[in-house]
């Protein structure tokens, strides 16, 4: 896990939400218990941040809430919180259902063994 991505979990932490992120890898989900968010990290795209919801034909399983972020420090609560929104600003579709909490989310997702909380 690089420096970039660390600095990242700390902050998002900081904001009281928990971070669940896969061994290695610089991706991973926030929660606040109930709503879910995932962020990711690349040398070539900086951070994006992404809702989450239960997976649909129309939809897939989440928005994209931001991408080319190159600076921790521009990474804020109220970011991290537009993930948590039933349907984002500027998106129309509306069949799309948010996971009820973060142990429904865990319950159905193929790779949550694979999660370690930081």
């Amino acid at each position: 896990m690089g420096t970039q991505f660390k600095k990242a979990v700390e902050l998002i932490k900081s904001y009281g939400f928990k971070v669940y992120i896969y061994k290695d890898k610089e991706y991973g989900y926030f929660t606040d218990g109930k709503n879910i968010g995932y962020f990711q990290y690349s040398n070539f795209e900086g951070f994006t941040f992404d809702s989450v919801h239960q997976p649909c034909r129309d939809a897939g399983t989440g928005y994209r809430i931001a991408s080319g972020i190159h600076s921790v420090e521009t990474i804020t609560k109220k970011l991290c919180e537009r993930c948590f929104l039933p349907i984002p600003e500027g998106f129309i579709l509306t069949t799309i259902k948010k996971w009820n909490d973060w142990e429904h989310f865990v319950r159905k997702h193929w790779s949550k063994d694979l999660l370690i909380e930081q």
